[in-house]
């Protein structure tokens, strides 16, 4: 079904249930306005629509077209709204859909008494009148006062569905055939299918200028204008996606790694690629439950974040980073109404993983969130609620740096699929580490002399801090010439302090709390470092190395 009809089915069990006044949260104003219009005309009800420049307009139903809607420029919005019952002065309405679009500054920026008043008592009187409905079309960010919150219901009018982002893709290259000219198939089934699944996450005008865009620069300048490339049309469809996911400053498209730049992690990864099948319709039809998401916690530099990054390449899904910081807002109800903006977006665009990063930075006092008056409880209660109570397929990656102060149920098995400790890797994982980047810096690790040298000394040491060591040690190489090698590495990691020794209370408290809270990322392999490596890698550097 597609969105506007499945509006208009909740709008028509809410009036029909005697709801006299709806609130609908959108950002598609128009979209839903027209929709509202239609179900007035199926209830052959007068329709009415006030704005701040024009006051009210009201459409009868009529099958002329050319029927002139009747005004009214009453542009104060408290007149406005005592105009429908008649409040003060003036005939009360019997019959017909009212719709009042952007109240919003006098609801919530500059809160008007009388309207919220007016608003309490019309909650009452109209569940008395069957066939007068007030119904107020906000932006998709903003709440009702606290006043009116337990009065009035909330029925969003949601983005564009696959189904809808079709029917706008037919008509934009219907509208760009010349007259006289059959409109041409320009794709294959699944081409189609993923041009659809591209435009997920924008409004109509935003999927028709995306689409026409791409038509427009992308029609070759002779022959037919729609032989146009698919990979050229998907590419500018997928640039003004990331253009638009940009506007929200708090989501991110992100490019997707291969899981062989992860070094070590094999038991997370082991779970990824069981967890990947549980996305099929053969697991749906057999009822697998679909997986909703981890949480990643460990020291800074482990690899959290990269994998996550491996998660979306091995589930084969768009990956957006939601940067929980960027919600919160100074004024009253923001920070809920961005989160909830951004949760629709992401819906919007599924399926994909959702990578929530450094979690403990923004939600950190979530769980003891007095100094905030609770607004970081309430953001991070409408993210759990929507992995509970979604039906789309996102999955949700939760990464931080520290476990205190995190809500209970970010660090619990059952609101998560699975929680995970991602520590310093051992020593099997330390050598797939620098063996990792010492490609990426066109090093082959069976020529580097010694690696096992820089192994051992990188005990106690994150994949971050090893990475940094292999890129300082192919600098000091390519400048002094000398060959790159296991104790050049060393030399690096001897002038490093590991956050593991920096930071030991933390770092121990860490271990020991993941010991009883949290699967190991990695598997546990005994490890015996040689001691002489070590001391030898917290040296000074010698003048040996640092020279032909």
């Amino acid at each position: 079904m597609k969105n506007n009809e499945l509006y208009q089915s909740k709008i028509r069990v809410l009036c029909g249930s005697g709801v006299g006044v709806i609130y609908t949260r959108t950002r598609e104003p128009f979209r839903a306005i027209e929709a509202l219009q239609e179900y007035a005309f199926t209830k052959d009800l007068p329709f009415n629509l006030w704005n701040i420049r024009d006051g009210w307009i009201t459409r009868l139903p009529s099958d002329d077209p050319d029927s002139t809607p009747s005004k009214e420029e009453i542009l104060d919005p408290f007149s406005a709204m005592k105009w429908i019952l008649g409040v003060g002065g003036g005939a009360a309405k019997d019959k017909g859909i009212f719709v009042m679009h952007a109240l919003h500054p006098w609801l919530n920026k500059q809160q008007h008494p009388g309207i919220i008043e007016c608003l309490r008592h019309y909650v009452r009187d109209m569940s008395e009148l069957p066939r007068v409905r007030l119904i107020i079309v906000n932006p998709e960010t903003e709440n009702l006062p606290e006043e009116l919150s337990h009065d009035i219901p909330i029925q969003d009018f949601d983005l564009p569905n696959s189904d809808e982002r079709r029917d706008i893709l037919q008509y934009v290259i219907e509208s760009s055939t010349p007259p006289n000219e059959e409109v041409p198939k320009m794709f294959t089934d699944s081409e189609y299918d993923q041009l659809v699944a591209g435009s997920g996450g924008m409004t109509q005008m935003e999927c028709e200028v995306s689409y026409s865009k791409a038509i427009v620069e992308n029609k070759p300048e002779e022959g037919d204008w729609h032989n146009i490339s698919f990979d050229s049309y998907n590419g500018t469809v997928l640039n003004q996606k990331t253009e638009v996911v940009k506007q929200s400053d708090i989501l991110e498209l992100m490019s997707p790694v291969d899981i062989s730049e992860v070094g070590g992690l094999d038991r997370i990864k082991q779970w990824a690629e069981i967890a990947k099948d549980a996305f099929t319709e053969e697991a749906k039809a057999a009822g697998v439950d679909t997986p909703k998401g981890i949480s990643a916690i460990g020291p800074p530099g482990t690899g959290k974040t990269l994998f996550g990054k491996a998660v979306a390449n091995i589930f084969g899904m768009p990956l957006i980073r939601f940067d929980i910081s960027r919600v919160f807002g100074s004024l009253v109800g923001q920070s809920e109404g961005n989160t909830r903006s951004a949760v629709n977006q992401i819906k919007a665009m599924a399926p994909c993983v959702v990578l929530v990063d450094e979690v403990d930075k923004g939600l950190g006092g979530a769980h003891n969130s007095s100094g905030d008056s609770g607004v970081s409880k309430r953001v991070l209660q409408i993210l759990l609620t929507e992995m509970q109570e979604a039906t789309e397929d996102i999955f949700w990656m939760f990464t931080a740096n520290r476990h205190e102060g995190l809500d209970p149920a970010l660090l619990r098995k059952g609101r998560m699929d699975e929680v995970f400790a991602v520590l310093p890797p051992n020593r099997e994982e330390r050598e797939a580490v620098l063996r990792i980047h010492l490609k990426k810096r066109k090093c082959d690790p069976e020529n580097i002399k010694d690696l096992n040298f820089a192994i051992d000394a990188s005990k106690g040491f994150v994949s971050a801090e090893l990475e940094a060591a292999v890129s300082e040690a192919k600098k000091h190489s390519f400048h002094t010439k000398v060959k790159m090698s296991g104790a050049l590495i060393a030399d690096m990691l001897g002038q490093m302090k590991p956050i593991s020794v920096a930071f030991a209370d933390d770092f121990n408290g860490m271990l020991t709390w993941a010991e009883h809270n949290a699967q190991p990322a990695s598997s546990t392999l005994e490890e015996e470092a040689n001691p002489k490596s070590i001391e030898k890698a917290k040296r000074p550097r010698r003048r040996s190395v640092a020279t032909k």
